[in-house]
């Protein structure tokens, strides 16, 4: 059933993947990865209570989760919950390797000081007003973060909605015989997004409209490279 579920999801059928979860947790409540589904999809569809009930079962399940923690604060802070940071800080960072410095600039080597996952691509973008998300498979945050001017984080927003947008890109590859696909780049009224597939996630930056395709590429590119750092695969 979770299989179904994450199928659904992957199609773009959030009824049909939330009718198998709910069919995960009739038979095993505490299945932490139903409760991640659900309480993502409830927060989708603004049913807070439901979408923090979950959450915080599927916290419990496995407290290192990060996209969890996020989906987590940002459910709290929608609710007006003035202790939601405390579930967004760095629950365990991912040992980094060295890299090329000219490649990325300064790479923090892992340790008590290393950044936490929302902090991951702040080497990269430092102050610009390009943000950078890390998506799994099932749209939610890993790494990274993309905080408004109002201070709100829209990360776990923006990865609902690209949920499955990776195996949609791959399917049309396939159906056109184009091999595989390495980045999509879209112009929006607000903003100019750049996409690229990294194992079963996706890497995602985000620039305000009129930057330059080209900047925003090369920006996608380390973010890229970066990742593979910090999750320790090497250049």
């Amino acid at each position: 059933h979770d299989l179904v579920a994450r199928i659904a999801l992957a199609q773009g059928d959030d009824e049909r993947a939330e009718v198998a979860w709910e069919t995960v947790l009739e038979l095993a409540p505490d299945f932490g990865t139903a409760h991640r589904g659900i309480g993502f999809l409830r927060y989708r569809q603004g049913r807070l209570d439901d979408a923090r009930r979950h959450l915080e079962a599927a916290r419990a399940d496995d407290p290192a989760d990060q996209a969890v923690l996020a989906a987590l604060g940002a459910v709290r802070r929608a609710m007006g919950d003035p202790d939601a940071a405390t579930d967004v800080a760095a629950a365990g960072t991912p040992g980094l390797v060295e890299v090329p410095s000219a490649s990325l600039g300064e790479v923090p080597e892992g340790g008590p000081d290393a950044p936490s996952p929302a902090e991951v691509f702040d080497a990269i973008l430092g102050e610009s007003a390009q943000v950078a998300l890390l998506l799994d498979a099932d749209g939610f945050v890993t790494a990274g973060r993309y905080v408004t001017a109002d201070g709100n984080d829209l990360g776990a927003l923006i990865g609902a909605h690209l949920s499955g947008v990776s195996g949609e890109a791959d399917r049309a590859m396939r159906h056109f015989g184009l091999g595989r696909w390495t980045r999509i780049v879209l112009e929006t009224e607000a903003a100019s997004v750049a996409m690229a597939p990294h194992a079963e996630s996706v890497v995602l930056v985000a620039a305000p409209r009129g930057t330059p395709l080209g900047f925003l590429r090369r920006t996608l590119d380390r973010c890229a490279l970066l990742v593979r750092a910090w999750l320790g695969e090497g250049a």
